[in-house]
Order: structure tokens, then C-alpha cells, then sequence
């Protein structure tokens, strides 16, 4: 089963995550979790070792850069995602 985590930061949000995906990956050995997040939380994230592929981006860029910027980092993250087949999709935004 593959699964991908969309969080990009808020450092607190995603520490108090971390325990679904300790859960995840003790219920269900046969699980590959990727996780999508700006490089604000990269440090953090690349020690967990549950987390099977990380997906990173500057998430300035995305939030305030022009428009032409922006598009870019998506299309990056969908030639990243694109060729993965998703069971879920766990997207930790309001």
C-alpha cells in the first residue's frame, strides 16, 4: 500500500503526526509512505525513518513567488508524483 502525506510546514503540526505514521508502519507492514513537504521541514522529517521517500520544495517560492515560480515547483512535484500509484492521500491542511 502506498501513501502519500501532503504537509508543507507548520513544525508542530507535523511533530504531532508522526506518531499516525509510527501507527501506520506498525499495523501495516507492507507500507511505503511518501511525504510531500517544504524545505522548513526537511531537517525534521529526513530523521524519521517510517518515512520511505521525501518529497521536498521551497515552500517560499510556492507562498510568494510569481506565478511563473510557482508553476514550476508544481509541475516539479507532479514529475515527481506523477509516475507513483496512491492508495491515499493524507493531506494535513485545513
Amino acid at each position: 500500500m502506498n501513501i502519500l502525506i501532503i504537509k508543507v510546514n507548520a513544525l508542530g503540526d507535523i511533530l504531532m503526526s508522526l506518531h499516525m505514521i509510527e501507527s501506520l508502519k506498525k499495523y501495516h507492514k507492507d507500507i511505503n509512505i511518501t511525504w510531500v513537504c517544504g524545505k522548513q521541514a526537511e531537517p525534521l522529517l529526513s530523521k524519521v525513518k517510517d518515512i520511505d521517500t521525501l518529497i521536498t520544495f521551497d515552500e517560499n517560492i510556492l507562498f510568494k513567488g510569481s506565478i511563473f515560480n510557482r508553476l514550476k515547483i508544481f509541475v516539479q512535484l507532479w514529475k515527481k508524483l506523477l509516475p507513483k500509484k496512491f492508495n491515499k492521500i493524507i493531506i494535513g491542511h485545513s
